[in-house]
């Protein structure tokens, strides 16, 4: 039969394909279906986990959701309770005020009242009355009698917001007594739960019923700080068919694709046994092998005619081709090290084991030599014998190295002359002569190209040029590593320090928690903040605070373990990453806080910079995983949190990482962002103080301070969030509405008859540094057209000693355009008089602080007295804020003191109800007769 006939005869008669098509089924088919079997099983204990991890941070949610409605009662109990002792609210016993009331202690309550062990905390109960729960707590009335605060709480909120809709839940007091429960109980998991076993119920997850399985979770609400109530639980259990419908779902999947995959690699299969049958195909792939570069390809036809001679006639044109394209190969493989990024010795073993295709010799070597280590590295491959590329490691003087790097041409090995020792491996190979060229690479290496000859014979000429042409690239090559080693080096470490850099830093902590979940370990981040680091920039320099930033590093390095890594993050932040820290939360807490205080230890000893000696302090900030993160982006953030908390404090410190830091960080965000929100809505309004002559008794002025008309909490007074103004940067422009909103209403009320009224307000320390002031004020004046002489800005004494020359010389611009100058809170800041006498001032105000101490210090009474006498003397209008009382008024009346401010007169108030006092014409008077004035009161006419 013809051999045509063979090649067209159907695939499954020939006794090739049927054995190729076996192989194919035990080779694929088998080992994918036991693939399939181990791939179905690990989605199916991951789905699993998936769910169970679903159903547990659901539990939590919905604990959660309850604390903070819980925690929304609560609030408004202790308004209601602020108010009754407040006397803003009469107490009606047992007078509903929608669902609060107001009853008389029981006798239970009454002794705990008087052991003091009732107050301030907080009793939820089952009610008797309309309401399912209801809370109380204990406030006193006006009266000093003691009260109970009832307030009715409803149904507690249903959970099912953040549970599956088939879930049941209960919530459980600290005894296990159901509070409410979407069903029973069942008494077995109740007896549980009574008895504190929450570990064993989150490990086993899956609880049996009868036969039923369910998958249970617990969560405990954590009561005692926010109620001084022992823990709560919520207890949520699911039908295992609701909560595992996924894996069941997947079940269904997974066998007919699996069968329809095997039936698609049967086919493949078969389609592949007719392709490859015939020579024709054979030689078609070979090729396509070539048009690849494959030139390894060797096709095998006996066919016994003319087909199989034109497999032979393939097989040595390939065998040609590869000849021809092995030298080109070579090259290309150098010219693809030069765009790499690997190492210098890494390029060097890649070259070496392909020179054999380019030049004949017996011994090829590369030597790589570093002057910074003094580390030689010789590279080897002897190709007689078939070894392979080999590296070793030696150290090399710099003599040695000067002598590698002059090191050029052709070479008698057996000479005394060339027996330095890094020939040595050479010798011990038979090598007795060669070539040498030297290879630029940069100043800190030196490199060189060596190949000999083991017969005696010289290398051939052409081999030397080729040598050189191969020494060209292998030039490139080596230069461009070692650049981008410098690059590495330049992107991953902080140049100034030598310590890793945010990015390094980065890696590291990844790799660490990658091998911690693996071991079992925990790990450890400490985040270092230099305190006043900027005082030093400011005052000595930039240079001087590189020099102290590189001493704290050094000792930053010099004080960790070895296996820890300190990082530079940048400007005067560093970070440490211990790894390995013992799995004991305990034992890693100790270890932490021990390395912590042994940094702040090693920092404090004075560095001397710039010819001053200056004392380093930080704060330090701590979180581990597992405890309070599992990746590096939140184990960096909740230490960072922890450092601002100990800055809060007041610097110099160590702190760990709670959930209550965030928690405060979150608050800070909302703040910031309602404060943004709050000059956009209009919701900033000013109320006004009134300031009062002491010998008439007639308002002569007015203080105006800023409030919130919050939409939610209603009036907010700064104490509330001006500090979170300040911290944001939004005091200047808040500062810049008020300031005009100030001087519009002060020529609002001169316009209606009250034309000697004067207006005073507060300027912040980032407000009077801010450089765009005096133009700020300029444009309210000119908007306003207010006048100068009788509006006043009032600068605290830190605010104006803080940089006294620029402060001078501003406090000049704003009294040439008219305005009168007063130093607020005088005496709590730097006090100084050399400043007092130069400052260009006309008011200088009594901080309330030293008003306080009168009738109850007689020291105190003392320094009032003494600045009162200062302020005369420098013919000043001497104001004193905070006055209350009849002894306080008549007391500064009695020194002298031109104008009173204080509760005693009037709280802040709108504009409205201010004109009203001024309507009014005369507040009430002091009982005493008081010392005429050495000057007049320059506020009022």
């Amino acid at each position: 039969m013809p051999r045509s006939q063979h090649i067209t005869k159907p695939m499954l008669r020939s006794p090739f394909a049927q054995r190729f098509l076996l192989l194919f089924v035990l080779s694929a088919v088998v080992p994918a279906s036991i693939f399939g079997g181990f791939a179905y099983y690990q989605v199916s204990d991951e789905i699993e986990k998936i769910n169970r991890r679903d159903v547990q941070q659901q539990t939590k949610s919905a604990g959660l959701m309850l604390h903070e409605w819980l925690l929304h009662y609560r609030h408004s109990l202790d308004n209601f309770a602020a108010d009754v002792s407040a006397g803003l609210i009469p107490v009606d016993f047992d007078k509903p005020r929608n669902s609060i009331t107001i009853r008389r202690p029981t006798t239970s309550e009454s002794e705990a009242i008087a052991t003091g062990g009732h107050q301030g905390h907080y009793e939820i109960r089952r009610s008797r009355g309309p309401y399912a729960h209801e809370m109380t707590r204990v406030a006193q009335a006006p009266s000093g009698e003691h009260v109970v605060i009832v307030a009715g709480l409803p149904e507690l909120i249903t959970p099912y917001t953040t549970l599956l809709p088939t879930a049941d839940y209960c919530y459980l007091d600290s005894t296990g007594a159901a509070l409410q429960c979407s069903k029973p109980v069942p008494e077995d998991l109740l007896e549980r739960v009574q008895a504190g076993d929450m570990e064993s119920l989150a490990r086993d997850a899956l609880y049996d019923n009868d036969g039923e399985h369910y998958l249970v979770s617990a969560w405990r609400l954590f009561m005692l700080p926010e109620f001084g109530l022992e823990d709560w639980t919520i207890l949520v259990w699911h039908h295992e068919s609701d909560t595992f419908q996924t894996v069941g779902h997947f079940e269904k999947l997974f066998l007919p694709l699996f069968a329809l995959t095997v039936s698609i690699g049967l086919l493949i299969g078969m389609v592949s046994i007719r392709r490859y049958l015939t020579p024709f195909r054979l030689l078609m792939d070979g090729s396509k092998r070539l048009a690849n570069n494959d030139f390894d390809v060797s096709i095998d036809i006996r066919s016994g005619d003319e087909v199989e001679q034109l497999g032979r006639s393939f097989n040595h044109m390939a065998g040609e081709l590869k000849k021809k394209f092995e030298t080109l190969s070579t090259l290309s493989e150098i010219d693809r090290l030069i765009l790499s990024s690997q190492s210098l010795e890494h390029i060097g073993e890649t070259l070496l084991s392909r020179i054999d295709a380019l030049i004949s010799c017996d011994v090829a070597c590369i030597w790589l030599a570093e002057n910074n280590t003094n580390e030689l590295t010789t590279i080897t491959r002897d190709i007689c014998s078939g070894d392979a590329v080999i590296a070793t490691k030696a150290h090399i003087d710099n003599e040695k190295i000067d002598s590698l790097a002059r090191l050029s041409g052709y070479l008698d090995l057996r000479t005394q002359r060339h027996q330095d020792n890094y020939l040595l491996p050479l010798l011990e190979k038979g090598v007795t002569n060669g070539y040498a060229v030297a290879i630029p690479v940069d100043a800190s290496h030196v490199a060189n190209f060596f190949i000999g000859s083991k017969t005696g014979t010289a290398v051939a000429a052409e081999d030397v040029d080729q040598l050189l042409e191969f020494t060209h690239r292998t030039a490139v090559a080596l230069s461009n590593s070692v650049w981008r080693g410098k690059l590495y080096y330049q992107a991953h470490f902080d140049i100034l320090t030598q310590l890793p850099n945010r990015r390094m830093f980065k890696d590291i902590l990844d790799a660490a928690l990658s091998r911690a979940q693996r071991e079992k370990h925990s790990v450890g981040v400490l985040f270092i903040d230099l305190d006043d680091f900027k005082d030093v920039n400011d005052s000595l320099g930039h240079a001087a605070g590189d020099e102290l930033l590189v001493v704290v590093a050094d000792r930053l390095r010099n004080t960790v373990r070895s296996s820890d890594t300190v990082a530079r993050l940048g400007g005067d932040e560093f970070v440490v990453i211990v790894p390995d820290l013992n799995e004991s939360e305990t034992h890693a807490l100790i270890d932490l806080r021990d390395l912590g205080e042994k940094l702040l230890e090693k920092l404090e000893p004075a560095i001397s910079v710039a010819g001053q000696e200056i004392s380093v302090t930080a704060s330090i900030g701590a979180s581990f995983c597992p405890r309070d993160a599992n990746n590096a982006e939140d184990l960096l953030r909740n230490a960072d949190a922890a450092m601002y908390a100990v800055k809060e404090r007041g610097r110099k410190g160590f702190r760990f990482y709670s959930d209550e830091l965030n928690v405060n960080a979150a608050k800070k965000l909302r703040l910031r962002t309602e404060i943004a929100n709050a000059l956009e809505r209009d919701e900033f309004e000013l109320y006004y103080q009134p300031k009062v002559d002491s010998r008439s008794g007639r308002i002569v002025g007015c203080e105006s301070l800023i409030r919130w008309n919050h939409p939610d909490l209603g009036i907010v007074s700064p104490g509330n969030f001006i500090d979170e103004i300040e911290r944001s940067g939004a005091i200047v422009e808040v500062g810049c509405w008020s300031l005009h909103a100030a001087a519009q209403q002060l020529t609002a009320w001169h316009r209606s008859g009250f034309q000697a009224l004067s207006m005073s307000t507060n300027l912040s320390p980032r407000q009077f540094a801010d450089r765009n002031l005096l133009i700020m004020v300029q444009e309210a004046l000119a908007q306003s057209n207010v006048l100068p002489h009788l509006f006043e800005i009032e600068i605290t004494e830190s605010a104006a000693c803080g940089d006294f020359d620029h402060a001078l010389a501003l406090m000049g611009n704003l009294r040439d355009l008219g305005l009168r100058l007063c130093i607020d809170d005088f005496g709590t800041g730097h006090s100084s008089l050399q400043y007092l006498q130069r400052m260009p001032i006309e008011v200088l105000k009594i901080d309330r602080s030293f008003v306080q101490e009168i009738g109850m210090n007689e020291r105190g009474e003392m320094v009032t007295d003494a600045i009162i006498g200062l302020g005369r003397s420098m013919e000043l209008t001497i104001v004193a804020e905070g006055v209350e009382t009849d002894e306080q008024l008549d007391f500064l009346a009695k020194r002298g003191c031109h104008v009173i401010q204080g509760y005693y007169y009037s709280r802040p108030i709108p504009a409205a109800e201010f004109e009203k006092l001024l309507r009014a014409e005369v507040l009430p008077l002091s009982n005493v007769t008081c010392e005429p004035a050495e000057n007049p009161i320059l506020i009022a006419s």
